[in-house]
């Protein structure tokens, strides 16, 4: 079993690899009210592409994990959580 394969799920969360697939509801909820909290402002959408990108390589590398949080039941996509370069 590797990284890249597990998929945690509770009764209320599931936290499963970041996918290609998960880019378009990733890059949705990276508002300025959300970064307004971090190191970085919302990306232009061609910028978010290759970081995403990048996330996918790192991963495969061992480099960077990154798990998409989505409520269970809904399948609602509510956040990122991961190990990746610090953003400071």
């Amino acid at each position: 079993m590797t990284l890249n394969t597990v998929t945690l799920s509770t009764q209320r969360l599931t936290l499963k690899p970041f996918t290609a697939n998960d880019a378009d509801e990733t890059y949705n909820c990276i508002t300025p009210t959300l970064t307004r909290y971090m190191a970085w402002d919302p990306q232009p959408r061609h910028e978010f592409d290759q970081t995403w990108s990048n996330w996918l390589k790192n991963f495969a590398l061992g480099t960077e994990i990154i798990f998409v949080i989505k409520e269970t039941s809904s399948q609602v996509f509510i956040g990122l959580v991961g190990e990746m370069d610090p953003e400071i």
